[in-house]
């Protein structure tokens, strides 16, 4: 008998050591799309932080067209640099432990975001093509203008590959949360949580 209460004590014990260990989905979920901000951020700083780099390298030793398109970078990715720096400090610090409004809310948030930022990135585009085509037909600020053109497009280009990408990583993490939706229970006395193993 006393060998049996042992064993139904230990597998007690082990039971309940399994279901802490099982990870809330809506922590979970929230913790995915802080990871996922927080590599995208890194990446683009990295981006920025070698774009930068390379510009100040090789600026000093460019003339005409070239020389633009290196100082255009080199501004460019001091201000994105500072921005992913920024993102990436936010991300590692964003909270796990919100309710499902809140989590739904920062999920939307995020991804109209990143729209937002698309958008903003075929701007970038347009306004490169513009001045190249600008600098195509002026002698005087042609090159400057054929330079900063096509560093837009340029850094335009990586900006709205790079922002689609996150985008399409997000919206696979937002599936999750339907899920989760399924298995909140809500009455008039209380409101629960299902999990399923």
């Amino acid at each position: 008998m006393r060998r049996t209460c042992w064993i139904l004590g230990f597998i007690a014990i082990l039971s309940g050591t399994m279901l802490l260990a099982q990870e809330d989905p809506l922590i979970e979920f929230n913790r995915r799309r802080n990871e996922i901000n927080r590599k995208a951020m890194l990446t683009w700083g990295i981006w920025s932080l070698t774009n930068f780099g390379l510009g100040s390298i090789q600026y000093p030793a460019s003339d005409g067209r070239s020389r633009f398109f290196h100082e255009m970078s080199i501004g460019w990715n001091a201000v994105t640099l500072g921005i992913a720096g920024f993102g990436y400090f936010r991300a590692r610090n964003a909270g796990t432990q919100l309710s499902p409004a809140k989590s739904r809310r920062a999920q939307r948030g995020t991804e109209r975001w990143l729209l937002l930022n698309a958008g903003a990135d075929v701007a970038a585009i347009a306004t490169g093509f513009y001045l190249i085509s600008r600098g195509n037909g002026s002698s005087l600020n042609g090159e400057r203008l054929q330079g900063y053109g096509l560093s837009l497009v340029f850094q335009g280009g990586f900006l709205f590959a790079f922002d689609a990408v996150v985008f399409l990583f997000h919206k696979d993490n937002a599936h999750h949360f339907g899920a989760i939706l399924k298995n909140i229970s809500i009455s008039k006395q209380k409101i629960g949580l299902r999990w399923q193993f």
